[in-house]
């Protein structure tokens, strides 16, 4: 379980993403969660009132940092490690035997009342260390659009975010925790101290989405770890599972969830003269901005297929930005002639 500490303004946070994207695509089976930082001058609507109690007993300042399995490594003084070390210490815990097993079962969604439940499920397989040992239940969001991400490589040759501005208006925030139920580090006495190896526990929990959030792109990550409550560097995470809502029949019904991100349809993509634009939804505006994130246009439509003339404007990558609600979504663009 690979729990990265992030920030929408940390310039250097997007190239952490893609290492870790890089180690899922290499490995399946590594879970990633993505805890956001809150900041004290401005707002942060990615971050949760759960995640900042982490930071806060972490005592994290800068980011990227991360917790692999919330174990300690070598020497290292604490559980929490720079990316420079993340790839050794997945390889390291992907090698380990789990001593506890873990699922997720009879998960339900309304999509009517947005209540979720969910059962976990966890048995030992063998004896484990001493306890106490807590259950910890994540709502994660995935793919989440309509906050930009600051970046330290629009300028650096070859890299992948090379072009796409100092801040990335359309940014794709990855598997996004959402909230933790119950304690931010658990679920206390569900798991005995001294477990039967075998027996099975379980927790429910039940959970009301908010609408804000896209059902479709939720997932929940459970985990059993070891706990210690005045030691920051006594927690262990043995095993953990991953459960998204689409994948296991769930119904979803509202246009909202759909997303006016993933059903709005542009083209042609690249354009030389006109940009057509098709939405589910009539949208609150839509905006042109370029990779450094000055503003070229702004309109607002008044039916779902419009067109845009931008003989105007020079040949380059631009982004259309798409306001509803309150959020923004964003898809990039080149014009080339």
């Amino acid at each position: 379980m690979m729990e990265k500490f992030t920030n929408k303004y940390c310039g250097a946070c997007p190239d952490a993403s893609i290492l870790i994207q890089n180690m899922v695509e290499e490995h399946p089976e590594v879970i990633w969660v993505a805890h956001h930082k809150p900041v004290t001058f401005t707002d942060n609507p990615l971050t949760n009132e759960q995640s900042i109690v982490l930071y806060n007993d972490l005592n994290l300042n800068g980011v990227p940092q991360g917790m692999v399995d919330r174990k300690l490594y070598g020497s290292n003084p604490s559980i929490v490690m720079s990316r420079s070390q993340w790839e050794q210490r997945v390889n390291t815990q992907l090698e380990e035997e789990p001593v506890f097993d873990i699922s997720i079962e009879e998960v339900g969604y309304d999509p009517e009342t947005r209540n979720l439940s969910f059962r976990v499920d966890v048995t030992a397989l063998e004896t484990p260390p001493e306890g106490p040992f807590r259950i910890s239940a994540i709502m994660v969001e995935d793919s989440v659009w309509g906050q930009e991400q600051h970046s330290y490589f629009n300028d650096v040759p070859g890299h992948p975010l090379e072009g796409q501005g100092d801040i990335i208006w359309a940014y794709p925030h990855r598997n996004v925790a959402r909230t933790i139920f119950d304690d931010p580090w658990g679920t206390a006495d569900v798991i005995p101290d001294e477990p039967v190896v075998g027996q099975l526990y379980s927790k429910t929990y039940s959970y009301v989405v908010p609408e804000d959030f896209r059902a479709r792109r939720l997932n929940i990550v459970a985990s059993i770890s070891q706990h210690h409550e005045l030691a920051m560097d006594g927690q262990q995470t043995f095993n953990a599972d991953r459960v998204y809502l689409r994948e296991i029949g769930v119904a979803f019904t509202d246009v909202e969830e759909s997303s006016i991100f993933d059903d709005m349809r542009l083209s042609p993509n690249p354009t030389a003269d006109v940009l057509r634009l098709s939405f589910p939804v009539i949208p609150d505006y839509v905006r042109i901005m370029n990779a450094e994130g000055k503003q070229f246009l702004e309109q607002v439509p008044y039916e779902k297929d419009i067109s845009i003339d931008v003989n105007m404007y020079n040949d380059g990558s631009y982004f259309l930005i798409v306001g509803l609600k309150g959020k923004n979504y964003g898809r990039q663009f080149i014009i080339a002639r």
